[in-house]
């Protein structure tokens, strides 16, 4: 294959992953307090996670061993994500490529970060469901308490939306 094809090839598979991306993207609530759609049964994202689990949790690990403090953290896991995620792509693309071919390698080169956001996108609604469920149990064995933090939710919220009024009203809406 000439080194033509194979660059057309490339971004037209980088071109379709961002299409397929955006439009992941724009399907995702605008306001985070808003309740989600139900859980979807999680084939695809199973999926994503075992092809995106690896790149994902190690600059994880390295930032965690590596960080002396909570800036360091997040750039030391950033930086290794930009590393791993490519890194282990283009290794599973290849091993894609050598036992099924070319074409699959594309497909699966294309599905590797859609799947990825289908998977932490998935992953993030358990975390909430764990801790709906948590909550839940504190509510019933400790009735007390759970109304005292829904109580100081309240006040945290409503303490934010006057921050945010005062700070439009103030700059006029605008953030220059």
């Amino acid at each position: 294959m000439s080194k033509v094809l194979q660059r057309g090839t490339a971004i037209l598979a980088v071109i379709a992953s961002l299409v397929f991306a955006t439009a992941a993207l724009g399907q995702m609530p605008q306001n985070p307090w808003k309740k989600a759609a139900p859980f979807p049964e999680p084939d695809e994202e199973l999926y994503g996670v075992a092809v995106n689990g690896l790149p994902y949790l190690l600059p994880r690990l390295i930032a965690h061993r590596t960080a002396r403090k909570e800036t360091d953290y997040a750039s030391t896991r950033l930086l290794a994500s930009i590393v791993a995620f490519p890194l282990f792509w283009a290794l599973e693309t290849w091993i894609v490529w050598r036992l099924a071919g070319l074409g699959w390698a594309l497909g699966f080169a294309v599905s590797l970060p859609i799947s990825g956001l289908l998977a932490y996108r998935y992953l993030g609604g358990v975390g909430r469901l764990q801790g709906q469920l948590r909550f839940g149990w504190l509510s019933l064995t400790h009735r007390h308490f759970a109304t005292r933090l829904l109580a100081e939710r309240q006040a945290l919220v409503a303490e934010l939306e006057h921050a945010k009024d005062d700070y439009l009203r103030a700059t006029r809406g605008s953030s220059f």
